[in-house]
């Protein structure tokens, strides 16, 4: 006689309505019927994504026995997108690193967007990070107009006039006690949000641990022949040292180099708003630094390269 039998997919290292659409339903069989297909569509996008599974499981069943083994089916889904993008799937498919270095930065800003857009957590974090790093600025900036007050007024003992300017009239004492009272109070703030920064927004454990076991995943499902093409020692360097080192001088070198910019223009505003001509070396300077980085760009990237090459062969020698 008929029988059927109940199916849904259940969510796995694929997430439905992100790599695949949620289905459900009942398969049934006619008299003699010993086979009936279903599909499970597949979302397909534009972002990289390691090989990712999703079960489909067997229930309900009308009419006939499923055995225990047989109630779920593990279903993998293979990716035909280039890590990170792309938009450079000619450079990376080329296997040329001159053709790579060609658009390291572009590369490097792809790296960036996709470990914001698709490492949980680190999107809202990343935004935590850069507006609290502004807090240190803030207070930096503070102390530069804290100890310009302090020399030119509640010091300045030779200008009488300036005790009109004392926070407490009349009283430079008790005017120099607020001043330090004011420079170390909000230190107590620094260092929570520190702490914060630390724990709560900590991200290059998170970063780390995601590309490794993604990049460890892709790896275990390799063909033969692909795995044959990739020793061992290179997937050793690249989970112990690559994928550190391109998520700290990748990514969390952001958050440094927007503190960095924000005491720079703390600073600028200051020497601008006291010396209108300081805005010339200013503007030389980074320049100049801009030009002779970008002439080193290409010999440091070749050097690097090496380096790497050698550090893969000892570690295949040793291995």
């Amino acid at each position: 006689g008929s029988c059927s039998v109940k199916f849904k997919t259940i969510d796995g290292s694929a997430k439905a309505g992100k790599k695949y659409k949620y289905t459900e339903g009942v398969v049934e069989f006619a008299p003699g019927e010993h086979s009936r297909r279903f599909e499970v569509e597949i979302i397909n996008d534009n972002a990289f994504d390691t090989t990712i599974e999703f079960k489909v499981e067997l229930r309900g069943c009308q009419s006939c026995i499923l055995e225990a083994g047989f109630k779920l089916c593990r279903v993998m889904v293979l990716d035909d997108d280039m890590f990170p993008s792309n938009d450079f799937e000619k450079e990376i498919k080329s296997g040329d690193d001159a053709a790579l270095h060609a658009v390291g930065f572009r590369l490097l800003f792809a790296f960036m967007a996709f470990t914001y857009s698709h490492v949980p957590t680190i999107a809202l974090k990343s935004w935590l990070m850069i507006l609290l790093a502004q807090l240190g600025n803030a207070y930096y900036l503070f102390t530069i107009m804290l100890r310009v007050y302090l020399v030119d007024v509640v010091l300045n003992l030779k200008d009488e006039e300036t005790i009109d300017d004392l926070l407490i009239p009349g009283n430079r004492s008790a005017t120099a006690m607020l001043l330090g009272a004011a420079w170390i109070l909000p230190n107590v703030i620094l260092t929570g949000v520190d702490y914060f920064d630390m724990t709560v927004l900590e991200m290059g454990f998170n970063i780390r641990k995601h590309w490794r076991v993604n990049l460890f995943r892709k790896y275990m499902n390799y063909t033969d022949a692909s795995r044959r093409e990739v020793p061992i020692q290179d997937l050793k360097t690249s989970i112990m040292t690559d994928i550190p080192d391109v998520v700290t001088n990748g990514y969390l070198i952001l958050f440094k180099s927007a503190s960095i910019i924000g005491k720079i223009a703390c600073v600028a505003w200051f020497m601008l708003k006291e010396d209108p001509q300081s805005a010339i070396p200013m503007a030389v300077y980074p320049t100049l630094m801009i030009i002779w980085l970008s002439c080193r760009y290409k010999e440091r990237m070749v050097l690097l390269s090496k380096q790497g090459e050698g550090e893969s062969d000892t570690q295949g020698w040793l291995i």
